[in-house]
């Protein structure tokens, strides 16, 4: 009857210990077609083999899970040599995408690492011609009933 009483007595201890002190480091995730509202954050990019990492959560804080359309936009600011005020630099750009527009091929790779923790990976390097003096993206993750503001990195 003792050991009853001291599980019982345990379990009761371990429940009450058990609060919730609104702690957002254990979050459950919600899958993309289901998120309201999606928001990227730590947004990183790497110039020179041209993959980024970022996260994806919703406005409650909850990891957005299974994303899987997108479209990528990477944008280089050309150099010439000589320019004044009114030379317009080139610009090249290329669109990364999968999902987005029916039919088309999916170009670039999107894996998801841990939950709502994603890499894009171009998988072949975009064709710059000439020097780029600034490289920037634009990501967009699509779902089914929201998708991210459009930015610029």
């Amino acid at each position: 009857m003792k050991k009853r009483l001291t599980v019982f007595a345990m379990s009761l201890f371990l429940m009450a210990c058990n609060s919730d002190n609104g702690d957002k480091g254990i979050v459950g995730g919600i899958d993309v077609d289901k998120a309201t509202s999606i928001k990227m954050t730590n947004f990183k990019f790497s110039s020179q083999d041209y993959t980024s990492t970022f996260q994806l959560e919703n406005e409650e804080g909850e990891m957005v899970t299974g994303a899987r359309d997108y479209k990528v936009m990477i944008l280089g600011d050309g150099t010439t040599s000589g320019a004044s005020a009114f030379d317009i630099p080139w610009h090249y750009a290329e669109l990364y995408q999968c999902g987005v527009v029916p039919e088309h091929e999916c170009r670039g790779e999107l894996k998801e690492i841990s939950a709502g923790h994603y890499t894009f990976d171009t998988v072949t390097l975009p064709e710059f011609d000439g020097k780029n003096a600034r490289i920037r993206v634009s990501v967009s993750i699509v779902g089914l009933l929201s998708q991210t503001k459009p930015s610029l990195y």
